[in-house]
């Protein structure tokens, strides 16, 4: 199934958005499971991309297929899956209590 079809799967079943200038041909097979992040990683193997995580969903931007000989370029952000503390966990951080 070209890599389209499995990207396009995955935003219907579970959200995920994705956007290329490529035309994702590359054929993919297999059968993945774990969290989407790292399922979209996996299906994006041999290609170069950015992924952003936030609380509202995954966000991928897929850049090139990699060529042979060069370095594969994956970047992960997540700095927004955390939403920020409440006064309560400020409180309890401030006064020497770690989670």
């Amino acid at each position: 199934m070209p890599l389209q079809e499995v990207l396009s799967a995955l935003r219907d079943r579970f959200g995920l958005q994705y956007r290329s200038d490529d035309t994702l041909e590359t054929l993919k097979t297999g059968v993945f499971d774990g969290p989407l992040q790292r399922v979209a990683a996996r299906v994006l193997e041999g290609y170069d991309f950015a992924m952003k995580i936030t609380p509202q969903g995954i966000d991928v931007l897929v850049l090139r297929q990699n060529r042979p000989g060069q370095t594969a370029v994956a970047v992960v952000s997540a700095m927004a899956v955390r939403p920020p503390m409440t006064a309560a966990e400020v409180k309890h951080y401030a006064s020497g209590h770690i989670r």
